[in-house]
C-alpha cells in the first residue's frame, strides 16, 4: 500500500512599504556633481524625526557600518575613495534610524525602514547605450511640502538633472515579487496619485521620460531639449496652468512643477482634489512615457501597466482596467 503525504503549499508573502520618495536621476556619471549632491544628500538625511547614527554600506555588502563622528556625503565618499571608470554601477545606501536603539541596524539589514534612507547609483552606458544614474532618498511621510519644496530648489543648484520626482511612492522592500506586485497594483487602481518606482527598468526608460505624474516635477534643460521641449515655452505653459492649481518655479535651467499645495495619495473614494494633478499631466503630457518596460504580477501586462501610465489623460480605462494575479 502506497503511502501518500499532503504538501501544504504555503502563500507567498512580501513587504510593501509607501515611503514619500525623492529622486533625482542625472545623464551620465554622479562624479562631476558630487559636491552638490552630497550637500543634497545631507540636507535630505536631515529631515524628519531621526536621530540615530548615520549608518552606511558599499554595493551589495550585507553589514552596515556606522560613519565618522560628523562625517558627512562629500567626506565619506573621499574616505571610501569613490571610483572612477568602473564598467559597472557603483552603489552607496546610507541610512538614519529614526532612534539610537541598536536593534535599528537589525531592521535596516531586513529592509524595515523607520527613519531617513538615500541611495547613490552611478550608471555608465552600457555598449553605448546611455542609461541614468540616480540619487534617491526615501522620507517620512510627515515631511512638509515646503520642506520638499527646499529640497527641489537645492537639487535644481546642485546638479544638472535630467529629470527628477517627488511623491508618495509604493516600493517592494522583501519577499515575493509577484506577491508585492500584485499588491501593488490593487493599490494603485484606488490610489492615483501613488507613483511606482522601479529604478532597475528606469535606469534605461527614464532617458525617454516620466513614468507617471508625481507631485513634484523637475525638468533639466537637456532632458526637455531631448523631448524637442524649450523651457522658456514650458515656463510660459505653467504660468497659463497656475490657475488650475498648478505651481511651479523656474530654478536655472530647471523648471520645478507641483500638482497642487502638497501630496496626495490621491484615493478616489475620497475627497482629495485631484484636478491639479490632472492639470499638471496636461501640461507635462508629451515627456511622460507612453510604454514602461513590463514589470512581474499584473503590472507584466501592458493591458495593465498602460492605462495606469495614461490615467489621468485617459482615466476611463483606468478605472475599467481589471487587475488579475499576473
Amino acid at each position: 500500500m502506497a503511502i501518500q503525504s499532503k504538501t501544504r503549499v504555503l502563500p507567498a508573502h512580501s513587504t510593501v512599504r509607501e515611503v514619500l520618495s525623492f529622486t533625482l536621476w542625472l545623464d551620465g556619471p554622479l562624479r562631476p556633481w558630487g559636491r552638490g549632491l552630497a550637500d543634497w544628500g545631507d540636507l535630505a538625511l536631515s529631515l524628519g524625526a531621526a536621530t540615530g547614527p548615520l549608518l552606511y554600506r558599499i554595493a551589495n555588502q550585507p553589514d552596515w557600518q556606522e560613519t565618522e563622528d560628523g562625517e558627512g556625503i562629500l567626506r565619506l565618499l573621499q574616505r571610501l575613495a569613490y571610483p572612477a571608470g568602473r564598467f559597472g554601477p557603483w552603489r552607496l545606501e546610507l541610512y538614519r534610524p529614526g532612534s539610537s536603539d541598536p536593534l535599528r541596524r537589525q531592521s535596516a539589514e531586513e529592509g524595515v525602514w523607520d527613519g531617513v534612507y538615500l541611495d547613490m547609483v552611478e550608471r555608465p552606458a552600457f555598449a553605448g547605450i546611455p542609461r541614468l544614474s540616480h540619487v534617491r532618498v526615501w522620507l517620512p511621510p510627515e515631511v512638509p511640502a515646503h520642506a520638499l519644496t527646499r529640497l527641489g530648489e537645492t537639487a535644481a543648484q546642485a546638479a544638472s538633472l535630467w529629470w527628477g520626482s517627488a511623491a508618495p511612492t509604493l516600493s517592494h522592500v522583501g519577499g515575493s515579487r509577484i506577491d508585492a506586485h500584485r499588491r501593488m497594483a490593487a493599490k494603485l487602481k484606488r490610489y492615483w496619485a501613488l507613483q511606482l518606482e522601479d529604478v532597475e527598468t528606469l535606469q534605461w526608460d527614464g532617458v525617454q521620460g516620466l513614468p507617471a505624474m508625481p507631485w513634484l516635477t523637475l525638468l533639466g534643460d537637456a532632458f526637455l531639449k531631448s523631448k524637442d521641449v524649450a523651457l522658456a515655452s514650458l515656463v510660459e505653459q505653467a504660468s497659463q496652468a497656475s490657475g488650475r492649481g498648478v505651481h511651479w518655479r523656474r530654478v536655472g535651467d530647471t523648471l520645478l512643477v507641483a500638482a497642487g499645495p502638497t501630496p496626495l495619495r490621491g484615493d478616489i473614494h475620497g475627497q482629495e482634489d485631484l484636478a491639479p494633478y490632472r492639470a499638471a499631466s496636461t501640461l507635462l503630457e508629451d515627456l511622460l512615457l507612453k510604454e514602461h518596460t513590463p514589470l512581474v504580477g499584473p503590472l507584466a501586462s501592458a493591458d495593465v501597466l498602460t492605462p495606469w501610465l495614461l490615467r489621468w489623460s485617459d482615466p476611463a480605462q483606468w478605472l475599467d482596467c481589471q487587475i488579475s494575479d499576473g
